[in-house]
């Protein structure tokens, strides 16, 4: 059986992008779309309704979030590397 170190890599490394690029263009994809979902809307509503959320259901579901991203960045890194337990979870998911 080949270990996954042996394997070509699956995206030609001319292809990668870098650390910086990446946050670039998640940043960029992530506020164009934040403008297509508010684009028709008034900012002083938006405003508004973003003051009277609560911040408990917010930091919750924040919480909620990053909890998930954690188990399935460790699923993947117990599925792919399964002898490679020193692995960081960033190394085993894009959202970390």
């Amino acid at each position: 059986m080949m270990d996954m170190d042996d394997r070509t890599p699956a995206v030609a490394p001319g292809w990668r992008l870098g650390a910086k690029a990446q946050v670039g263009l998640g940043l960029a994809v992530s506020l164009l779309c934040l403008w297509l979902a508010l684009r028709d809307m008034a900012p002083d509503a938006v405003l508004r309704s973003l003051r009277q959320a609560e911040l408990t259901w917010v930091a919750l579901a924040l919480l909620s979030v990053l909890l998930t991203n954690g188990a399935k960045a460790a699923r993947w890194r117990l599925l792919f590397y399964p002898h490679h337990r020193h692995l960081p979870l960033r190394s085993s998911s894009p959202s970390c």
